[in-house]
């Protein structure tokens, strides 16, 4: 039986309408259903996103709740900053929460809260779960370009060294343990070289190859350093697919699919 679910629709964030997001609401009008984040590359196809989550979570009472974070601002270039959570005077980490207060204030609060990011979104997704991983019930990043391994004696952001400096937080491995986590990358997304950060650009590190040439490299090097650090990762690979919104989405949607229903099981 199909939900007769919410329009998406945008709304401009109160607390600084520079930002907004797209919202598409579950049907029920009750506090504590389960809330889908969907994190943008930088093509910031919300509505795109927005749509393929929701067709594969099919009749699911789940909220979807999309950030758009702007490329330009007052006529400066941010449209790399929200991959790494604090740039250019502009706290992310922040922007994101008040967000998802703005969304949940007609119908109090929700329930479990799911971040999934494809792309530079996923990029955002993994260094927002590694501080904020207590206020999630679950995490999916597709086809991430830059990475950060767990690794403590390389510098942020390729590293952990010097994070909490750079983000004024603490990472908080211990919660990342403590929910589900799956990797999710299309096969054929192995072009090299669109992903490189190097020293003098911005973002730019030394080592920013670290993890490896393409998607496809980085995304396998982040599950082993997620194994590595005692985090219960699953990977999973799409096959014949390249660099692809719909398909990996969907694949995320199973997933958090899945969590959802083994959270809802008596």
């Amino acid at each position: 039986m199909s939900l007769h679910l919410s329009i998406p629709t945008y709304a401009p964030l109160v607390e600084d309408p520079r930002f907004g997001f797209v919202f598409s609401r579950a049907s029920a009008d009750k506090a504590g259903l389960p809330l889908v984040i969907v994190a943008h590359g930088s093509d910031r196809d919300v509505t795109g996103m927005v749509a393929a989550m929701r067709e594969g979570l099919g009749d699911r009472e789940v909220s979807i709740l999309a950030p758009l974070f702007p490329a330009t601002l007052g006529g400066e270039d941010h449209s790399d900053g929200y991959k790494f959570l604090i740039s250019g005077g502009i706290d992310y980490i922040a922007l994101t929460k008040a967000m998802i207060n703005n969304a949940a204030a007609p119908g109090g609060r929700f329930g479990p809260i799911y971040l999934y990011g494809f792309s530079g979104g996923a990029q955002f997704a993994e260094r927002y779960a590694l501080f904020h991983s207590a206020t999630l019930s679950g995490l999916v990043l597709a086809s991430p370009g830059s990475v950060t391994l767990l690794d403590d004696t390389v510098e942020w952001w390729p590293g952990l060294a010097g994070a909490c400096a750079a983000i004024g937080l603490s990472p908080d491995l211990a919660s990342l343990c403590g929910i589900p986590v799956a990797i999710v990358i299309g096969s054929e997304d192995r072009v090299a070289g669109l992903v490189a950060r190097p020293p003098g650009s911005p973002h730019g590190s030394i080592h920013e190859g670290l993890a490896g040439n393409s998607r496809l490299e980085r995304a396998r090097s982040l599950y082993a350093s997620f194994r590595n650090s005692g985090i219960e990762a699953s990977f999973h690979e799409v096959e014949g697919v390249a660099h692809n919104l719909q398909p990996v989405t969907l694949k995320a949607a199973e997933m958090i699919a899945q969590w959802i229903d083994a959270a809802e099981e008596p």
